[in-house]
C-alpha cells in the first residue's frame, strides 16, 4: 500500500479547541480516500496533547530512527476501512 507523511501545526493561542481533532480527521478521511493504506508523522516528546489526540485516533509510536526529541506516530488504514475510516 502507499504511505503519506503528515504535519499539523496549530498556534498556541488556537490549542485545546479541538483543531488538531478536526484536522486528523479531515486528513484520515482524505487519505482513506485516496487508497492510503499508512500515514505517520513525527511528534516532539514534549507534545503530550499531541501524542494523546494521536493516540484516542489508533496511532501506534515507535522511537524516531534519527531524533531522540521525537516519536514517530503511525496509523495504518485498512482497506476495509476506505473511504469511510474516520467519522466526523
Amino acid at each position: 500500500g502507499s504511505e503519506a507523511e503528515f504535519g499539523i501545526v496549530i498556534d498556541h493561542g488556537h490549542h485545546r479547541r479541538g483543531l488538531g481533532r478536526a484536522l486528523m480527521q479531515a486528513l484520515l478521511r482524505g487519505a482513506a480516500q485516496r487508497g492510503i493504506t499508512r500515514v505517520r508523522g513525527d511528534v516532539l516528546i514534549e507534545n503530550q496533547a499531541m501524542l494523546a489526540l494521536a493516540g484516542s485516533l489508533g496511532f501506534r509510536r515507535v522511537a524516531h530512527p534519527e531524533d531522540l526529541g521525537c516519536l514517530r506516530i503511525a496509523l495504518d488504514i485498512p482497506p476495509s476501512a476506505q473511504p469511510a475510516v474516520v467519522k466526523a
